[in-house]
């Protein structure tokens, strides 16, 4: 037995294909040209259609967390779906189901649920073009971050050890804290006699 060559591509079919990729899935485009998911997805490279997401209005969920939250997203799709993102599973390719959403949607839902979102190092118009409260939020996420207590180190618990003759003042400024942290540290370190 050999293998059955497919005809050669039509005119109408690859103009068919350009018509349906950006807006129906791979197995509908199979179907309705009678040919292979492999024979299609081939194709559609070789005529540059680009990926299922780049031809339509829809961004895949992770692409969108990548670019707010860098390389930690992969595990965050699942929470923002639960949470709410109206996004929907769409099969770019046969038995894989991919999260997307249109960028429209994302930033509509992101306004309404900015407590569940950090900005502070979304950098600006990656996405493109933001509603105006992107902005703020970015400015605020980045100031609230700043606020955050630094965990102490070994390293700066040797410092306090160092420098515990000096005024509590001039510790803090030192080690770029504030006087409350010198005081609570000091106390910490004192009742669990690590510091005499």
């Amino acid at each position: 037995m050999g293998v059955v060559a497919m005809p050669r591509w039509t005119e109408k079919e690859m103009e068919l294909l350009e018509t349906l990729w950006p807006k129906h899935n791979t197995d509908e485009i199979c179907r309705r040209l009678n040919r292979s998911n492999n024979s299609v997805a081939r194709k559609a490279n070789l005529m540059g259609l680009g990926s299922k997401t780049q031809s339509s209005d829809y961004v895949t969920v992770l692409s969108i967390l990548t670019t707010i939250y860098g390389q930690s997203a992969r595990g965050r799709v699942k929470r923002f779906i639960d949470n709410g993102l109206p996004a929907r599973k769409s099969k770019l390719r046969k038995n894989k189901g991919t999260w997307i959403i249109k960028l429209k949607d994302f930033w509509k839902w992101a306004k309404a649920n900015q407590d569940k979102l950090n900005f502070a190092h979304f950098e600006k118009y990656t996405l493109g073009e933001e509603p105006e409260w992107v902005d703020a939020k970015r400015k605020s996420d980045f100031i609230a971050e700043q606020k955050r207590p630094k965990e102490w180190t070994l390293a700066d618990d040797t410092a306090l050890k160092a420098l515990i003759n000096l005024p509590r003042d001039e510790v803090a400024r030192r080690l770029g804290r504030t006087t409350r942290a010198v005081c609570n540290r000091y106390w910490k370190l004192r009742k669990s006699e690590q510091l005499c």
